[in-house]
């Protein structure tokens, strides 16, 4: 479980680790798709549905010989032992120096695990357990976290501190994005709105990569971190990536072995027409068609002038570079 500081070298050990396994996982396999939407019938009682979650729960170790390394938790997603965790998980294990992840259930079985591929951005993995022709595991509904409302019940599964898999029930207390939070981007490296589930749930050490379910046992979120207060006093904040976000991250990984995401490559900011106004009468510079011939100072919002995108950067070989985009275009 990681804290707010940065990680380092994530990449590198992630590709370390996957080696030459980073292609996706078959399509053939069976995937427990995101549950339909309400209405729905009540939960079950929070034992039952515990005890019905926990064997697709497993907690993962890195290993040389007989030596643990690292650690952190994982789920299953398909019948054929597809499992999902952090990808900072398996690149602390490399990092380490493991040579190989393994995966330990509630029940005493225990797999080897072959890493397939990771997503740092969203601090996503996918791997795949490592056992005899037939056997079947239990995979884990994928919820909607998008339905979820402040105050609803969720529960916490993992290894905290690398011990035994247990629940921490707690609520929602919110969503947060990663852009609006400097150190939280920072921390998962993230270069998108990234959504993280505030829950008041304990985490921990060794929670990392572990499921948040809801009342109804379905996946809401992918635990990622703790934010420890210190000094404050007020107890841990938990998160987790919200699950419409990290199930079609699976998905592509899955399919492609990667995430590929769109770029413009450029950065722009809002002008209106008080702001034209404004840089026509210091300066001269007409910002927005209009501005030159311009409307009456004082005039209703638009004041002749429309409202337009300045660009402000351009990144060298992406598309708007390519297309002829420049620093101080409209």
């Amino acid at each position: 479980m990681r804290r707010l500081l940065p990680t380092i070298g994530r990449a590198a050990a992630t590709a370390a680790l996957l080696g030459s396994s980073s292609a996706a996982a078959s399509s053939s396999s069976s995937f427990a798709a995101p549950s339909a939407a309400p209405p729905r019938a009540p939960p079950p009682p929070l034992p039952d549905m515990i005890e019905d979650v926990f064997p697709s729960l497993c907690r993962v170790q890195g290993a040389v010989g007989e030596r643990e390394l690292g650690g952190g938790s994982a789920f299953v997603i398909s019948e054929d032992g597809t499992i999902v965790t952090n990808a900072h998980v398996f690149a602390a294990m490399a990092q380490m120096g493991a040579r190989e992840v393994r995966a330990q259930f509630d029940d005493g079985r225990s797999f080897r695990v072959e890493p397939r591929a990771a997503d740092n951005e969203a601090d996503i993995a996918i791997g795949r357990l490592v056992a005899p022709p037939g056997t079947r595991f239990k995979p884990l509904r994928i919820g909607r976290s998008g339905a979820l409302r402040r105050g609803d019940t969720v529960v916490v599964l993992g290894s905290p501190l690398g011990g035994s898999l247990v629940p921490a029930v707690g609520v929602l207390g919110g969503a947060r994005y990663v852009a609006d939070d400097e150190a939280m981007s920072n921390v998962l490296n993230s270069r998108a709105d990234w959504s993280l589930l505030q829950v008041d749930a304990n985490m921990s050490s060794g929670s990392s990569g572990g499921p948040i379910v809801n009342a109804h046992g379905e996946v809401v979120a992918v635990s990622v971190m703790v934010q420890l207060a210190g000094a404050a006093g007020v107890g841990n904040l938990s998160y987790g990536v919200a699950a419409d976000q990290a199930w079609p991250i699976v998905q592509a990984l899955l399919r492609d072995g990667k995430v590929t995401r769109a770029a413009i490559g450029m950065t722009i900011v809002l002008v209106d027409s008080l702001q034209a106004e404004r840089e026509k009468a210091e300066t001269g510079v007409a910002l927005l068609p209009g501005a030159a011939g311009g409307g009456a100072a004082g005039d209703s919002a638009g004041a002749g002038y429309p409202t337009g995108l300045l660009v402000t950067q351009t990144v060298p070989g992406l598309p708007a570079d390519a297309a002829g985009l420049r620093e101080g275009d409209v």
